[in-house]
């Protein structure tokens, strides 16, 4: 078997994106999704240090079109 070393760099930059289902189903999974945040963010500290440049967006499935209550017919 050989032996080999190959050198890795990586980026400093980070680009996160969530897109968050909003529907009441998925009550349960943005809960978890909030829970778990503060761990994700742990990790991406230890890996890039303070010096990453980290952008984070968040856009939801919510169209702004209300509830349909109230729409004649």
């Amino acid at each position: 078997m050989r032996a080999f070393t190959e050198i890795l760099s990586f980026s400093r930059s980070v680009d996160l994106l969530f897109m968050v289902d909003n529907s009441p189903s998925m009550d349960p999974k943005q809960d978890a999704l909030v829970k778990a945040l503060p761990k994700m963010m742990d990790l991406l500290q230890s890996l890039f240090g303070t010096s990453a440049d980290l952008h984070v967006g968040v856009v939801s499935s919510d169209m702004g079109a209300g509830s349909g209550e109230g729409a004649g017919g």
